[in-house]
């Protein structure tokens, strides 16, 4: 296994962060990708950061927790990733880029009704009140969450194994890209 990551780290030393600040309206604007894998007891979540076209931030590990359902892994996925977005927003408002009501994609839209809708959800009871941190950054206008379908999903590369081809397309997606030879 080491042989293959040190394999592909060889054969992508050419590839950088690309940042594409063309003034595009809403390029200073952070976006998010949230992705959670339930295949295993625990959870595998998975979140990346975007800023000017390339990956601020990107984070995959196991969940501390055993989830009833895929709704309740990535709606936990999506708690981890609201408490680091509320720092990048402080610090690029500090840096002088204001922020707006900050977009996360999420593939899961029963994650999204539970995050949306503060009623009681029956089959939701069992979840602990600090996850329902996301809830309330919604209600606030912080975050607003917006349906990805799962084929598009940025932070899938985090979360499971994908084919090559797929792999390579959310890579570039990411902001990675050929950078100059030396």
């Amino acid at each position: 296994q080491a042989k293959r990551v040190l394999r592909y780290l060889k054969g992508t030393k050419s590839l950088c962060l690309k940042i594409d600040c063309t003034g595009q309206v809403g390029a200073f604007q952070v976006e998010a990708y949230c992705d959670a894998d339930s295949e295993d007891r625990r959870s595998i979540s998975g979140f990346l950061v975007m800023f000017l076209g390339c990956c601020l931030s990107a984070r995959s590990r196991k969940q501390t927790m055993v989830t009833l359902s895929t709704a309740e892994a990535e709606y936990i996925a999506l708690c981890d990733l609201v408490k680091e977005l509320l720092w990048y927003i402080e610090l690029l408002e500090e840096l002088g880029f204001p922020q707006r009501s900050i977009v996360v994609h999420c593939d899961n839209q029963s994650a999204i009704a539970i995050a949306k809708n503060p009623g009681h959800h029956e089959r939701t009871k069992h979840i602990s009140t600090k996850y329902h941190f996301v809830r309330d950054q919604v209600e606030k206008g912080r975050i607003q969450l917006i349906y990805c379908p799962t084929k598009l999903m940025i932070a899938d590369i985090l979360t499971k194994a994908i084919p090559r081809e797929e792999f390579e397309i959310l890579r570039s997606k990411m902001g990675l890209a050929d950078g100059p030879t030396d």
